[in-house]
C-alpha cells in the first residue's frame, strides 16, 4: 500500500495552489469542476455559510477530500459534498476517515443533522452508500439523499420533528443562507405532485417521484436569476426554518411563470409567497402571470383560483423520469 501523508482541515476561502489541486482531483474522480470551485472557494458566502474542507495528502498531492457546509442561521444543518479519492489510493479508508472526522466535529459543535446526495459516478456500485451507512447515514424515502441525524432518530422522525413547531413566517428573497436550509423542505413528502415547475428547478414531491439532488438544489434556484430573467423567494420562520419556496421566471411575450409550495403545517404562508412572485413580476413591467399546475393537485388549483387565477388553456403533460403528469395552465390575465 502506498503510504499516506497528512490530514488537513481548511476553512474556505483557500489558497490558489490548493484550489487548483482540488479541481484536478475532482475532475478526475467526479467528472466535473463543481460550483464551489468558482464561488465558494472565493469566500463569497462567508456571512451565510461555513465551508470546511477535510483533505488527505501524499507527497504534496491531495488524494482525498470531503467538504462540510454548515448554515450560520437557523437550526444547525450540514451538507456533505465533494467526497472524492484519487483512484490510485482507493480502498485505503481515506474517504471513511475524512467523513468520520467531519461528522464528529459537526456533532461536537452542536449540529443536528448532515445531508448528502449519493447520485454520483463514485456511488454507482453502492460502495459509497455502504460507507455512509456504516457512519450513520440513512436514505430519505423517495430520494437519493442520505441524512445523518445526531440524536440517531430515523429520517422520517427527524423531518416530522423538524417542522413540528408551527409559527408565523416571513417571505423574503432567497439567499445563500438558504443553501442548506431549503433541503429538508424539498425532501419532505408533499401531497401536491408538482411543487415548482419553473426550470431548472422542476421540484416534485418525493411521495411520487424520486428526488436525486441535494447540494444542487440551491444552484437550481439560483440559475433562475441568470440574466435578470427571474427570482426566487423563501418563507422562513422566526427560528430560521425554510418552510416555503417560490419562483418567478420571465418567459418572453407571454408573461411570467410563477410557482411555489410550502410545508403542510405552514399553508398560510403559500399565498404570501405567490403574491411576492406576482409583485416581482409587476416590478419587471409584466402584468400577466401564469402557473402550470398538475390536474391531480386539486387543492393547488383551488388556491390559485382564490388569488384570481383561471384555467385558460387546454391540458398538457409534463414528464418526470418515467412518469407523465397532466397539467393545466392558469393565469391572472384580466
Amino acid at each position: 500500500m502506498i503510504g499516506r501523508g497528512q490530514t488537513l482541515r481548511i476553512e474556505i476561502p483557500v489558497a490558489e495552489e490548493i484550489r487548483n489541486d482540488l479541481v484536478k482531483l475532482w475532475d478526475t474522480t467526479l467528472g466535473r469542476v463543481t460550483e464551489i470551485s468558482n464561488r465558494g472557494f472565493l469566500g463569497r458566502e462567508l456571512k451565510d455559510n461555513r465551508n470546511v474542507l477535510y483533505l488527505e495528502t501524499h507527497i504534496r498531492k491531495i488524494i482525498g477530500s470531503c467538504m462540510l457546509t454548515t448554515n450560520l442561521s437557523g437550526p444547525k444543518l450540514g451538507a456533505f459534498g465533494h467526497v472524492a479519492t484519487d483512484p490510485e489510493f482507493r480502498r485505503a479508508g481515506i474517504a471513511t476517515a475524512l467523513c468520520q472526522q467531519a461528522v464528529e466535529e459537526f456533532r461536537d459543535d452542536g449540529g443536528i443533522a448532515v445531508l448528502l446526495g449519493t447520485h454520483s459516478p463514485e456511488s454507482g456500485d453502492g460502495a459509497a452508500a455502504r460507507i455512509y451507512y456504516r457512519l450513520g447515514w440513512r436514505f430519505l424515502a423517495g430520494t437519493n439523499v442520505m441524512i445523518n441525524v445526531s440524536d440517531r432518530t430515523s429520517p422520517e422522525e427527524f423531518l416530522v420533528n423538524y417542522f413540528a413547531k408551527v409559527g408565523t413566517s416571513t417571505v423574503c428573497e432567497g439567499t445563500a443562507a438558504d443553501r442548506v436550509l431549503m433541503t429538508p423542505l424539498i425532501v419532505t413528502p408533499h401531497d401536491w405532485h408538482i411543487l415548482d415547475t419553473n426550470p431548472p428547478c422542476n421540484i416534485h414531491s418525493t411521495r411520487y417521484i424520486k428526488q436525486n439532488s441535494c447540494n444542487g438544489l440551491y444552484r437550481q434556484y439560483e440559475e433562475i436569476r441568470e440574466g435578470g430573467k427571474g427570482n426566487w423567494f423563501t418563507a422562513r420562520t422566526a427560528d430560521g426554518r425554510v418552510v416555503g419556496l417560490a419562483s418567478a421566471k420571465l418567459t418572453g411575450s407571454y408573461g411570467c411563470s410563477i410557482d411555489g409550495f410550502v410545508h403542510n403545517r405552514h399553508m398560510d404562508s403559500w399565498q404570501d409567497l405567490i403574491l411576492e412572485t406576482i409583485n416581482w413580476a409587476d416590478t419587471q413591467g409584466v402584468k400577466n402571470c401564469f402557473a402550470t399546475v398538475c390536474v391531480e393537485d386539486e387543492e393547488k388549483v383551488l388556491a390559485f383560483e382564490q388569488l384570481g387565477f383561471r384555467k385558460r388553456r387546454t391540458t398538457s403533460t409534463l414528464q418526470f423520469g418515467e412518469r407523465i403528469l397532466e397539467t393545466v395552465c392558469m393565469d391572472n390575465e384580466a
